[in-house]
């Protein structure tokens, strides 16, 4: 192709030929990464379809010998793959180049991380319409002059989403003002703000004119704090203090606009800078304080927590014929996910007689990819996060032994001392901390009982088989739930009194060195009942239908299943209907506690918006300590009185009493657990017809919550895909809560309203809605109740969803608020990095 690409040329007079323009020359042969646009950056892996493409099309074996990851020694053979650099940009695009020389690599890696993070915090400094601006100025400004044409002048405007009928006549007005014929950086911004307030004043002067009054430019600390904090923002927690210290910031940071310089006052806060507080994170609707890392350790069982999951985490797309890519789990990890799902399945014998397993999706069209390949990508994360909480590796094994055993010494070799081995006392007592487990890497599959334990074994391989709650008289390949795998058989002589009789005994389902790196072990649920009494290191997997059926058999299954969930693990995931991997609704596996709730991360749907926004609090950590109430506990628990032998009650305790009594004490951990079974035991049927009776009266303990919303204007908003070039957008706003509702018959159930807003035609730069009422929502369940922010652009053909945003409503902020909006892949990176609403919030509290 490249005879067809027309070459510039010189000529005598230094004239350039062959281009219309120098923008169609760079266009063509400059090829330039915004800083803006960069994500993160990673060596010695592959982890981009392009160079696992790369690979499968040149039939390299490039992983033939092992890398020592461990120790960071190289094998004696050299591997080209340690020589990769992969760089991510926008929607996780990536520019992958070679390196041969090691100190080459390493300078390059640490320089792009030092950029990435310069900006990020460089970013926070500036508001987002002068950021958006900055971002476009390289593509626009061709001759860097520092100046704006007008022809450079409709370009501007095309790019940051915003028609104006007769472009030209604002630029020369303001360059005759200006008596010049070219406009500067600042003049653009400020003709910008200029534009934003015709014919009628912006929203945030709107809001300023309301509290403060039109005739007032700057406010004081006092008048802040009385008039908008604590009236309008209900930040009652609020001091002078505070309001001084965020007026030290606000004027504090870079704002070119000239009004804006007219202040020099620390102590005051001008127009300007109250508009760009209002869309900045300060002022975001999700609690900030919610956002940052936690400060307090997470020193409680895993089991105390909601666990970022995904669901066959290799497939890029449907279930049955979409590429399996190592990409996927480089953006899982990046996406916050710290449990990944890998199907483990008999690959190829390498000449030297080495197995080499691969992950795919049984039995269906996906394409395949290397289990070493996987396990090397977590472990560049795992170095480039040493303190990241712990990641879950679930494996669901279809190998034969020789390939488990391989499984087993990937892992062992590949993580080394990362990888979490598990004593005897961590597979039977209570489990460990997500603190306790910082750096580490656990291994969730199958870990039958000892081979000696032969009986038990076969026993257990038969109780597995039944599921009271499957009532098809088939299953297909997706419907399998992964805790179920195919034991080997073997035909074994027996005595020589049998001789030529063959009996078949059951093998172990899993070699001893994998069993022996696995802590979670996966069990089949018949009852609660049975299944608290096992060891917490013991789990279920249910899939979602299976959900719906436990909870229709008796409402008594609501508490007993959240008791199961204090100290064991439950993982959810999508029913095998779902073939075009799309995702259930996660409130209801999480009102019941269910820790691990598994997704299809290739589908950017409701139910991936709202796992990424439950777990953006806590720093993106991938972890989120449940709330009391889901753990079957109250908020305040009750302080029980234990009663000794020498001093018996008078009058015998009602059994429910005692039963929920035994709830309040889950804090003192698993003993008192299985005290409770105990007593539950003794007379199982009149305890699940106490907890029925419970379930029917008990509405919530949560009091159910008025929260009214109203759309007010955008921000700095993107085309389809963050796109440079097309129509102007036409956006409206789309606002839905998520919740659940015990009806009057105690059956559990989602709860979801939503609204939309009116179409804004031709503005995505400064749309204003200003809608006249409030859009009222009744939320049940609090403690797990999600609102959603959804971007739409109206076309003709179909609608497009811009960018998205999900806040708990146990973190969601009242007043004027901005919503910060991410892009499809949860990323705020290239022109998804301005993007705010501002939304009015009310939230009152229901007396019922």
């Amino acid at each position: 192709m490249l005879h067809q690409v027309p070459l510039p040329w010189l000529t005598r007079k230094g004239g350039l030929t062959g281009f219309w323009t120098p923008q169609a020359l760079r266009d063509t042969y400059v090829q330039y990464l915004d800083v803006a646009d960069l994500a993160s950056v990673h060596h010695g892996v592959i982890c981009s379809k392009k160079l696992e493409l790369m690979r499968e099309s040149t039939r390299l074996n490039l992983l033939r010998t092992p890398l020592a990851f461990a120790t960071r020694e190289k094998p004696p053979q050299d591997c080209l793959v340690d020589h990769f650099v992969t760089i991510v940009h926008g929607r996780h695009q990536t520019l992958d180049v070679w390196v041969p020389d090691e100190q080459d690599r390493d300078e390059l890696v640490k320089t792009v991380k030092i950029m990435i993070a310069t900006y990020r915090q460089a970013k926070m400094n500036i508001s987002n319409d002068e950021l958006l601006l900055r971002y476009i100025w390289f593509d626009i400004d061709v001759n860097r002059d520092g100046e704006i044409s007008k022809s450079e002048w409709r370009r501007i405007l095309q790019r940051i989403n915003w028609h104006h009928k007769d472009p030209k006549k604002p630029y020369k007005k303001a360059a005759k003002r200006l008596h010049t014929h070219h406009l500067t950086y600042v003049q653009v911004v400020d003709l910008l703000h200029q534009l934003k307030n015709e014919p009628q004043p912006s929203m945030e002067n709107q809001i300023w004119n309301q509290v403060f009054g039109a005739n007032k430019d700057v406010v004081t600390a006092e008048e802040f704090l009385e008039h908008f904090y604590c009236a309008k923002q209900m930040e009652t927690d609020a001091t002078l203090e505070s309001v001084t210290q965020l007026f030290t910031t606000l004027n504090g940071m870079e704002l070119s606009r000239t009004d804006a310089a007219a202040n020099s006052d620390p102590s005051l806060l001008s127009r300007a800078r109250f508009d760009m507080f209002l869309h900045s994170e300060m002022n975001s609707a999700y609690n900030p304080l919610s956002l940052a890392e936690s400060s307090t350790p997470l020193n409680e069982p895993l089991s105390r927590y909601w666990i970022n999951t995904s669901h066959n985490t290799y497939l890029s797309g449907d279930q049955l014929a979409s590429a399996s890519s190592v990409q996927m789990y480089r953006v899982a990890l990046q996406r916050g996910c710290k449990c990944l799902e890998l199907d483990c399945w008999d690959g190829e014998e390498t000449d030297t007689g080495r197995c080499r397993p691969v992950i795919f999706h049984g039995h269906t069209l996906t394409s395949k990819i290397l289990f070493e390949d996987v396990v090397r990508v977590v472990h560049s994360y795992m170095l480039d996060n040493p303190t990241t909480y712990p990641v879950i590796l679930s494996l669901e094994n279809h190998c034969s032994h020789p390939f488990q055993s391989e499984i087993a010494k990937t892992l062992k070799d590949t993580l080394g001392n990362l990888l979490y081995v598990p004593s005897k006392e961590d597979k039977t007592g209570e489990l460990p901390s997500p603190e306790s487990l910082r750096g580490k890497v656990i291994i969730k599959g199958k870990r039958p009982p000892e081979p000696e334990d032969d009986e038990v074994a076969a026993l257990m391989t038969k109780n597995d088989d039944a599921d009271q709650y499957d009532d098809s008289p088939s299953t297909s390949r997706t419907d399998i739930d992964p805790d179920v795998s195919e034991a080997p058989t073997a035909a074994s002589p027996t005595s020589a009194g049998d001789a030529g009789v063959g009996l078949v005994k059951p093998l172990p389902k899993i070699v001893s060195e994998l069993a022996k790196l696995t802590l979670f072990h996966g069990t089949k649920h018949k009852d609660f009942y049975a299944s608290i009494m096992e060891p917490p290191s013991n789990m279920h997997s249910i899939g979602e239908t299976k959900i719906g059926k436990i909870l229709a058999k008796s409402p008594a299954n609501i508490t007993m299943w959240r008791l199961y969930n204090v100290h064991h693990m439950t993982r959810t995931y999508p029913a095998g209907t779902r073939v075009d991997s799309s995702n259930y609704n996660p409130i209801l596996a999480w009102y019941l506690g269910c820790q691990l709730v598994a997704l299809n991360y290739q589908t950017n749907d409701s139910a991936l918006i709202l796992n990424d926004g439950l777990f953006r609090q806590g720093g993106c950590s991938g972890y989120v300590r449940k709330p009391d109430i889901v753990m079957g506990r109250s908020p305040e628990p009750k302080r029980v009185t234990k009663v000794t032998a020498e001093e018996k009650p008078d009058e015998p305790r009602d059994l429910l009493e005692e039963v929920m009594d035994g709830f309040e004490e889950l804090a003192c951990g698993e003993e008192a657990t299985k005290r409770l079974i105990a007593r539950i035991s003794d007379d199982p049927a009149n305890v699940l017809l106490k907890f029925e009776e419970r379930e029917l009266s008990l509405k919530d303990n949560d009091a159910p919550l008025s929260i009214k919303i109203r759309i007010l204007s955008g921000s700095c908003l993107p085309k389809s895909s963050g796109d440079k070039l097309g129509e102007t957008i036409d956006p409206y706003v789309t606002v839905s809560m998520h919740d659940v509702k015990r009806g009057a018959d105690a059956k559990t159930a989602f709860a979801s309203q939503s609204h939309k807003t009116a179409t804004i035609s031709d503005n995505g730069f400064c749309p204003v809605w200003n809608e006249a009422t409030f859009t009222e929502f009744l939320v049940y369940s609090r403690h797990v109740a999600m609102v959603q922010f959804d971007l739409w652009e109206e076309d003709v053909d179909f609608n497009d969803k811009l960018a998205h945003a999900a806040i708990p409503i146990q973190h969601l902020r009242p007043g004027y608020r901005s919503i910060i909006l991410y892009d499809s892949n949860n990323t705020r990176v290239g022109p998804f990095g301005f993007a705010t609403l501002l939304v009015e919030i009310d939230i009152v509290e229901i007396n019922m």
